[in-house]
Formats: C-alpha cells, sequence, structure tokens
C-alpha cells in the first residue's frame, strides 16, 4: 500500500508517516517541487525508514522525473544530482569584478556554469536555422526542456532568415533554470572577413537585447564553441567581448537598464584568457 503525499511533505510528514505505519504501508510516494535541497529530502528518507518504509519515489515537478531511493540517499541517481547542483551558485573566487567606467554597471568576470547563474538573462550560442543541437544548446535544452526549442522554431518560421550576430529571445523553459529569458545569438563563422568586427557586433547586438527586454543582469560565456563551424581563439572573443562594452555600449551611452553582466565560462584556459584580458584593459583605463 502508498500514499501519494504532495507540497505539505515538509510541514506534515509525521502525520503522513504515521498514516502509513497504521495502514502497513511498504512504500511512500512524494510528488514535490524540484527546489527542495538534498539535504531536506535525506531528512525526509530517513525518517521514512525509521517508520519500515523500504522504499520510496520522488515525483519531482514539474517534470514528473521518478527517482528511487532503497536506503542509501549517497546513491541517488546521477541526474537528481546535477539537478541539485544548479542549486549551487558559481563561486567568486579568483574573479574578476569592476565598474564600467562612467556607469553603475558591475562587470564579472569569472569561471563557473552558466545555467546556475541567478540573472534576468544568459546567453546561448545558436546557428542560423536556431536548431539547439550542440554544445550549450544541448545543455540549455536538457534542463529547460524542449520547449525552448519549440519556441525557436516559431520564431525561425516568422524570420524566415536569420544572419550572422541576430539575436532572438525565447522563455527559460520549464522553470528548471534560474534566469527569466534566454538570448540566442547566432554567431559568426571564422572564415567571416574582419571576424573581430563581426564578433563585436554580437556583442552589442546581445546587450542591446538585454536592455530592449529591460534586463537588469546578464550572463554570457565567451561565445566559443568547440566544433569546427563556430570554434576559433578565445583571444579574438576576449578583444570583441571588451571592445563591446568600452567602446560601443558604454561609449554611445546605451546603459538604461543592466545594472550586472558576468562572462561565465566553464573552461578553465578561456576564462585566464578574459581575466588576463581584463587586468590589461582596465589598467589601461586607469592610467
Amino acid at each position: 500500500m502508498s500514499f501519494t503525499v504532495r507540497r505539505s511533505i515538509l510541514s506534515n510528514l509525521r502525520v503522513h508517516l504515521n498514516r502509513c505505519e497504521f495502514n502497513n504501508a511498504q512504500s511512500l510516494s512524494v510528488s514535490i517541487l524540484n527546489k527542495v535541497p538534498i539535504c531536506q529530502r535525506h531528512n525526509i528518507t530517513m525518517n521514512m525508514q525509521k517508520n519500515s518504509l523500504h522504499c520510496a519515489s520522488w515525483t519531482v515537478e514539474p517534470q514528473k522525473r521518478f527517482y528511487s531511493l532503497f536506503g542509501d540517499v549517497e546513491k541517488e541517481d546521477e541526474s537528481l544530482a546535477a539537478e541539485e547542483d544548479l542549486l549551487i551558485p558559481n563561486s567568486d573566487e579568483h574573479m574578476r569584478s569592476v565598474k564600467l567606467p562612467g556607469t553603475n554597471v558591475q562587470l564579472d568576470i569569472l569561471k563557473g556554469n552558466l545555467l546556475k547563474e541567478d540573472v534576468d538573462a544568459i546567453v546561448n550560442v545558436t546557428n542560423t536555422h536556431l536548431k539547439m543541437d550542440g554544445g550549450l544548446s544541448t545543455t540549455i535544452l536538457q534542463y529547460g526542456g524542449n520547449v525552448i526549442q519549440r519556441e525557436c522554431e516559431k520564431i525561425y518560421k516568422q524570420r524566415e532568415v536569420l544572419n550572422a550576430a541576430d539575436v532572438v529571445v525565447t522563455g527559460s523553459g520549464n522553470g528548471r533554470l534560474k534566469c527569466k529569458i534566454i538570448l540566442h545569438a547566432v554567431k559568426p563563422s571564422y572564415h567571416h572577413e574582419d571576424i573581430h568586427d563581426w564578433m563585436v557586433k554580437t556583442f552589442v547586438n546581445i546587450l542591446d537585447k538585454a536592455e530592449e527586454y529591460k534586463c537588469t543582469s546578464l550572463s554570457t560565456t565567451a561565445l566559443k564553441e568547440s566544433h569546427s563551424t563556430h570554434g576559433f581563439p578565445s583571444l579574438v572573443c576576449a578583444n570583441a567581448f571588451y571592445d563591446a562594452l568600452l567602446n560601443h555600449y558604454v561609449k554611445n551611452g546605451k546603459n538604461k537598464n543592466l545594472k550586472l553582466i558576468r562572462l561565465v565560462e566553464s573552461n578553465e584556459d578561456v576564462a585566464d584568457i578574459f581575466k588576463n584580458r581584463f587586468d590589461e584593459v582596465f589598467e589601461q583605463t586607469k592610467q
């Protein structure tokens, strides 16, 4: 016999466990919000074991994903551990941070996971067909759901033609990501002439779109993907990023809403290139 306990589990756990014991239940199905910390799930599971409940299943809303717990919480499904990891903020260790000259905008450069960012908008690298079929796009779909791809397909049908440096906007999916919207930037190929100027234009369009949607915070990667059609030197991306910020965004007085811009790169070598360039650029601005 089993009972299904919904969102009241944390406050009424004892009541439900006593009901299970009274009815000789052998299992308990728990339906909860996906942001209940893993430590609280651990406590719940321990209480279940004390009441001789040998098997428990979690239903994590809204995805309706099931996880079986057989006594040892340390052996939970890897996908649950990955989901819980998104709740842990990126570390600020070794982060570079500065107020952009003449603005109230804080710029942070750090190594981390873009999907952990608790900001209004994150940036995805995409192609001219808005197909989320590789790299960062695939990871975003994994956590945000296919609804994001369906929004991209709808936009593509409306636009028909997308060019390098174009930026389109979708929602953030099923609620597992912390951001409100996703900016999908069509990144130019390294075969473009004047690639620096194309990358500057891409970053500028990202900033302009964030302002258009009245975002106060924005996180992006280096826009550097490893596969052959998109991958090119990190220093090109770094130079274009700082050029877009200082010589276009700030210099032209475009800042209206953004208060925080974060460059979050999972690859440590790429992050270090951006940090080194940061030190050079802002040392020059002090002189």
